[in-house]
């Protein structure tokens, strides 16, 4: 896991699970009963507004490293496909 200049405010299990990309925990915290659609909010280094993501928005920021994290997220059927972030996009048309 490379260190990036972010700070991530709100850090539920999942969120963290989802961050260090542990596909099986995150199996089993949405299982046990974690929001998936969970608002994370995501401080960045310098002059950079502060986001507001969900789970699949990190997963899916993460390209093929997060793969599997990013399957056990759209396994679950509570998942918002639509959510978006901050800026109002869809994480996969950036």
């Amino acid at each position: 896991m490379s260190l990036r200049p972010l700070l991530y405010i709100v850090q539920t299990p999942l969120c963290l699970a989802v961050i260090t990309n542990q596909p099986k925990l995150v199996e089993r915290l949405l299982q046990l009963g974690s929001d998936v659609n969970v608002q994370i909010i995501r401080e960045r280094a310098g002059l950079l507004p502060s986001r507001r993501e969900q789970p699949l928005h990190i997963a899916a920021s993460r390209g093929l490293q997060s793969l599997n994290t990013l399957a056990a997220l759209l396994c679950c059927q509570q998942l918002d496909i639509d959510a978006t972030d901050s800026e109002g996009l869809l994480q996969g048309l950036k």
